[in-house]
């Protein structure tokens, strides 16, 4: 028989099956793959009576982990706490009136759901509102009106006639 590390429990019930074995599974979480067999006793050459029960042990994946809330916390924070829980951090930046620039807004997956270690977790940061205030240049020359404007952000500036 192949190797039952790299055959799932389907294929390798069929082929123990088809030899006059009974089949019994146990499913525990595992590094490997879901679904894949990681063990079988009897191991495969063993000598065993035709109709005897061969337990397979299979993979239901690894053990989910719970995602930390990061939400409300500055994105280094954040980024650190999940990276350190063992999770893949995908910032997004997003412009939000009501949030503080890098701030986390949301997260997805949520707070405290279960998932696979080393997941991604995406999170949303306010990158602020999108919009910076206008300096007072009434009463300036023009060109001290421009400097003024280019300073506080201004790129594109028309004198009207």
């Amino acid at each position: 028989m192949a190797d039952d590390t790299t055959l799932t429990c389907a294929q390798l019930a069929a082929a123990l099956e088809a030899e006059g074995f009974e089949v019994a599974t146990e499913f525990v979480n595992d590094p490997a793959p879901a679904n894949q067999v990681t063990a079988q006793d009897p191991e495969a050459g063993a000598d065993a009576e035709e109709g005897s029960t061969v337990t397979l042990t299979v993979s239901q994946g690894p053990e989910p982990v719970v995602v930390p809330d990061v939400v409300g916390m500055a994105q280094s924070e954040a980024s650190q706490t999940l990276t350190g829980a063992g999770f893949v951090v995908n910032a997004v930046p997003e412009e939000n009136d009501d949030v503080p620039e890098d701030v986390v807004i949301s997260q997805d997956p949520p707070g405290n759901a279960e998932v696979a270690p080393n997941a991604t977790i995406t999170i949303k940061v306010s990158s602020g509102s999108g919009t910076i205030p206008i300096p007072e240049v009434a009463g300036q020359s023009e060109a001290t009106a421009r400097a003024n404007l280019n300073s506080a952000g201004f790129t594109s500036i028309t004198v009207a006639n």
